[in-house]
């Protein structure tokens, strides 16, 4: 069920649901909708509930005026869940910059954390990206590109979002229900959402920083997933990068991932194959495994 939560003087667009002792919060991607993650949650809400929110500014959440960045995710999810009255430990999985707010938020808040997934999760130390020397694949995908795009799109109408991105809706989507298009849509098209990843991506690297300099990550069962960097080389190469940067990136976002298996002494680190950073879309049944077994640890 979708629902517009109060947290104080803001709410937050959440869907819940399913029913039982334990509770999934899952955290999707900076560029990603709850209905992105339709199938992994319909499949755990089967065993559990299920809290998945869109970020202030993001959907129908409204935006936070103090600003976006992981530490106000990171209140924003512990108010939410007051509201929620859900005051037992969580399971919590994040997706990249989602799985950054999801590292935050078990530092800050360890004792409310009974297990985590981070799938293909934003590192702490994302800064170390830019050190790589390869000026092809930042030409096609920069930072910089990246804060132009989100610029542009935060001055537009919806319509106009809508002819300059015709892949929206695009095939994968193509068989879900008229109403879930029209709110994929909504959200892909909000200028809202494009004002508020802007903030993000201009705070990120310190976000990164701060993470790491917060408190301990609990010892909790943690399941750290990562795409299939063989599939994502193959993939950068097909589009036009050379071979010796793909692998030098995908062999370094690859460690990036792999050192999160350290946080905690109860890890596993898992590569879900054939999958880009989407896993959700790519293999969420990797997800959905992941998860069903940490409801089984926790």
């Amino acid at each position: 069920m979708r629902r517009l939560i109060s947290i104080g003087e803001r709410k937050l667009e959440t869907e819940i649901r399913g029913t039982g002792e334990k509770t999934v919060v899952v955290l999707p991607g900076m560029n990603s909708s709850i209905d992105d993650w339709n199938e992994v949650i319909r499949a755990l809400s089967d065993m559990c509930k299920v809290i998945c929110f869109h970020r202030a500014g993001c959907g129908e959440s409204e935006p936070n005026p103090f600003g976006a960045s992981v530490l106000q995710t990171v209140r924003d999810l512990r108010s939410l869940l007051g509201a929620l009255q859900v005051y037992t430990p969580i399971i919590l999985a994040g997706h990249s910059y989602g799985g950054l707010c999801v590292q935050r938020f078990a530092r800050e808040y360890p004792d409310s954390v009974a297990g985590v997934a981070l799938v293909d999760s934003t590192s702490v130390d994302l800064s170390r990206l830019n050190l790589l020397p390869i000026p092809n694949l930042n030409e096609q995908q920069s930072d910089a590109d990246w804060i132009a795009e989100c610029k542009r799109y935060a001055s537009m109408t919806p319509t106009e979002i809508s002819e300059c991105n015709s892949d929206i809706l695009n095939h994968s989507r193509s068989q879900l229900s008229k109403d879930t298009r029209e709110r994929i849509s909504r959200f892909y098209t909000n200028p809202t959402l494009y004002k508020t990843m802007l903030q993000e991506v201009e705070v990120w690297y310190q976000c990164a920083k701060e993470t790491k300099e917060s408190g301990q990550f609990p010892d909790v069962p943690l399941k750290v997933i990562a795409r299939d960097s063989k599939y994502c080389i193959q993939i950068l190469m097909n589009d036009g990068i050379p071979k010796d940067e793909a692998e030098l990136f995908e062999q370094t976002w690859h460690d990036l991932i792999l050192e999160q298996s350290k946080l905690s002494g109860q890890s596993q680190f898992i590569t879900a194959i054939n999958s880009t950073h989407s896993v959700y879309e790519d293999r969420p049944e990797v997800i959905i495994q992941a998860i069903v077994e940490l409801l089984r640890m926790c």
